[in-house]
């Protein structure tokens, strides 16, 4: 088996089912802005829709906001409302023959460019065990490139793996069940080479497939660019879709980071494996406490994936990534990057649980952490300040405004399902 174009036709049908019910003119509510069938939103969402030449197919609400530039393609325009004749122009167009072609193309260059070399990063050779690599690749859209849970998987399916026994890996990592129909569906699609009838021209492709493994992995370990977004970071990419943090030191030189330094699996030099329970040093608590209440006030929120995990250097961060920076300062502890999603289903000891307001205050422990889906859509979470009471500081939105701010959990945290986290 190899990555032909039928096989990567095949992925792309997968994802589009998965993800869109393989409705490629979907704009899926809550999150108003997820786009097609890889829900693509904030800035890929903008990259998307800049790829279509004629903008008059969209209505005036999304061409002004594309003419506002990408920055403002943040979390705050992924919630922003967009309804009637703007969103009926905007799936249309979406769903056009036009629209259906630059998505298979910007699913294939997500394929080419990001998940076949992430998958030879983390030991799993797709070129030999093509259908193992795109079930992993299910996992892989749904949690990210750098998830810990792929590194994981590979090594539980085994040397030589087989679509099977990457689905044996997932079952019993609970992640299969997780998710209703998801994986029964990619695992059916991809034993049945289902492509749904999506074909990909001649040509489109970015890989050489005549290329031996040895040669692609010299070329997957080159740097393709390196470039800085003015928070302090120097941010270099590789070919094969890792990248590592570099932060500027006297004499002019970049010196790299050790938690933000990417190792050859994809996990950091630095930090556990999620966060885990109930280790840890009891007595910098205190510390991390006086920590969070001397940051209040301090830093702008945004959702700058890297920039927002270090707040101290770039001054900004949203509710995950000051809380991660917090564990991670202190106590030296990874307790998951993902966001509020990792931070719900991953990590930690669930002191309790339950949904509308908040009623654990008696059981809150200093240093332990309240985090929440809303019924409406979205995440939040909040760091406890004082045991046995329910004052929280937290980063809170939209873009631009400055935090974090000191609050109440029986308040803030209604209308969501919540848990009560201990990680020390």
């Amino acid at each position: 088996m190899a990555w032909d174009d039928k096989h990567k036709a095949c992925i792309i049908a997968t994802l589009a089912t998965v993800e869109a019910g393989f409705n490629y003119g979907i704009i899926t509510a809550p999150d108003t802005l997820s786009l097609g069938i890889g829900q693509w939103t904030q800035g890929r969402a903008y990259d998307l829709l800049q790829q279509f030449p004629d903008k008059n197919v969209f209505g005036p609400t999304i061409r002004s906001w594309l003419a506002a530039g990408k920055g403002t393609w943040t979390m705050a325009r992924k919630y922003q409302s967009l309804g009637g004749t703007d969103r009926q122009k905007l799936s249309a167009a979406l769903a056009s023959e036009e629209g259906k072609k630059i998505q298979n193309n910007q699913m294939r260059k997500d394929l080419e460019d990001e998940y076949i070399p992430r998958l030879k990063a983390i030991g799993l050779d797709s070129e030999k065990y093509t259908e193992a690599g795109m079930l992993l690749i299910v996992v892989m859209h749904r949690w990210g490139n750098y998830a810990r849970i792929l590194n994981r998987l590979v090594a539980s399916a085994g040397p030589a793996p087989t679509l099977d026994s990457m689905a044996n890996a997932i079952k019993a990592s609970g992640e299969w069940y997780a998710v209703g129909q998801r994986y029964v569906i990619a695992y059916r699609m991809i034993k049945n080479l289902d492509t749904k009838g999506i074909t990909l021209a001649p040509g489109d492709s970015g890989g050489d497939n005549s290329k031996d493994g040895e040669a692609r992995a010299k070329e997957e370990k080159k740097i393709k660019h390196a470039r800085t977004d003015g928070s302090g970071v120097l941010r270099i990419y590789m070919s094969d879709g890792s990248n590592a943090a570099a932060y500027p030191t006297v004499g002019g030189f970049w010196k790299a980071n050790g938690v933000d330094q990417k190792s050859d699996d994809g996990d950091d030099k630095k930090g556990g494996d999620g966060g885990g329970g109930g280790g840890g040093d009891t007595g910098k608590i205190g510390e991390m406490t006086k920590l969070a209440k001397a940051s209040i006030g301090k830093y702008v929120y945004h959702q700058w994936y890297e920039p927002r995990l270090h707040p101290d250097r770039s001054g900004v961060t949203d509710c995950s990534g000051f809380v991660w920076w917090l564990y991670n300062k202190v106590m030296g502890m990874d307790i998951g990057k993902g966001g509020t999603t990792v931070l719900m289903s991953q990590g930690g000891k669930v002191i309790a649980e339950g949904g509308g307001r908040f009623n654990a205050t008696s059981q809150i422990k200093e240093g332990d952490l309240i985090v929440c889906r809303w019924y409406s859509g979205g995440g939040h979470v909040e760091y406890c300040c004082e045991t046995g009471k329910d004052t929280i500081i937290g980063q809170r939105g939209p873009d631009g405004v400055r935090g974090p701010a000191y609050g109440h959990a029986t308040s803030l945290f209604g209308g969501c399902r919540w848990k009560l986290k201990r990680y020390v």
